[in-house]
């Protein structure tokens, strides 16, 4: 590294970057405390330096500190406006904090500005964010884009074979998510994509299967507890599910996924203040749909009604889905006692709509 003097000081700059450098080698060695320390003392020594922000912001959103990352990739940009790389990590954060329609526009800006870098990572990414929409022909045809670039691409593939799982179309699904595996029989994501396109198909048992061989390839994996404690959950094992939760939760607190899987676990048990308080903390650590939902089904259980009917009207103003039971209960992947309950609160606000929303309540929780 060419060391800068100006008489016998070292110039700031020249700090600066020693200072990022331990910084990623701490980063890579899972010090992302540490990490982040060595970013903070160097963006006050160098405060203008923009890609000291933008690498403090991936710190950031590994430590759950999701604000502070989303105004760190801000200022990368405002001084970097054509960086497709700060598009793709703010369409990211937008996709996590649910607002789909922002990250879409962000991973389009990462397509248009990639040249002369492959715009794959913003094309996958974009894919995920229209699953989430529900709008399963975008996803497909970005996954199809993103495998012209790079037809061999894993993540791609396991990808577009859960867009196919979510489309009905299960026999493109495993064939996309046998390939992966196939491809990368060492990779967790790939055991635990297929485990989750499984899930979709109706095929819990082989999703656990899945999820544990992640597990297996790597006891940390993000993802892996929640996913097979879902899959647990819907094969009515409450108690193993239980299990899952609370290991993931041991391993990732700020993952909210979890506390939703959990609130659901103590609902079925009857464990309602619990269950109240997981979908609270779900919702403290990122405001979602499925937190939401939790919450008003369970202080509807609890006596809460009004709270929970206003919950619900916030719900159905944000998206007309919530106003109908069939589409909640695939919309969030909800067990048979929440479902219940869901439709004993949607009757509630349209008193006409009563008798034919509980008629369905029976058909609903057994599909």
């Amino acid at each position: 590294m060419i060391v800068l003097r100006v008489g016998e000081w070292l110039l700031p700059s020249a700090f600066s970057i020693a200072y990022q450098l331990l910084a990623y080698r701490r980063f890579k060695r899972g010090d992302v405390a540490g990490a982040g320390a060595l970013f903070d003392r160097t963006i006050r020594l160098d405060p203008k330096n923009s890609l000291a922000y933008r690498n403090r912001s991936a710190v950031r959103y590994q430590l759950g500190d999701v604000s502070g990352a989303l105004d760190d990739i801000e200022f990368w940009l405002e001084h970097n406006p054509y960086s497709s790389l700060g598009y793709v990590m703010r369409g990211y954060i937008r996709q996590l904090n649910n607002q789909q329609d922002l990250a879409i526009a962000d991973f389009t800006k990462a397509v248009e500005y990639s040249y002369p870098m492959l715009p794959v990572a913003a094309l996958t990414n974009r894919a995920s964010s229209y699953i989430a929409k529900e709008d399963y022909n975008a996803a497909l045809e970005d996954c199809n884009l993103a495998l012209r670039y790079q037809p061999n691409a894993s993540h791609t593939i396991t990808l577009r074979g859960l867009v196919y799982a979510h489309m009905g179309n299960y026999a493109a699904a495993m064939d996309d998510c046998d390939r992966a595996v196939y491809m990368g029989p060492r990779d967790p994501m790939a055991y635990d994509t297929r485990g989750a396109a499984r899930y979709y198909c109706g095929y819990y048992a082989e999703a656990i299967a899945d999820h544990s061989r992640s597990l297996e390839l790597d006891p940390n994996y993000m993802y892996g507890f929640n996913n097979r404690g879902g899959s647990y959950l819907k094969m009515g094992d409450i108690a193993q599910a239980l299990v899952d939760f609370n290991a993931g939760i041991e391993r990732h607190p700020q993952m909210p996924n979890l506390y939703n899987g959990r609130g659901q676990v103590y609902f079925a048990l009857g464990e309602f203040a619990q269950a109240l308080a997981d979908f609270q903390h779900a919702y403290n650590l990122r405001p979602s749909e499925h937190a939401k939902a939790g919450l008003a089904v369970t202080q509807h259980t609890l006596g809460q009604v009004d709270e929970a009917r206003q919950l619900w009207h916030e719900l159905i103003a944000d998206n007309a889905k919530y106003a109908d039971i069939e589409r909640v209960k695939k919309r969030l992947e909800w067990i048979a006692p929440l479902v219940e309950e869901g439709c004993r609160l949607i009757a509630g606000l349209n008193p006409q709509a009563a008798t034919q929303t509980m008629a369905g309540v029976t058909s609903v929780v057994s599909n």
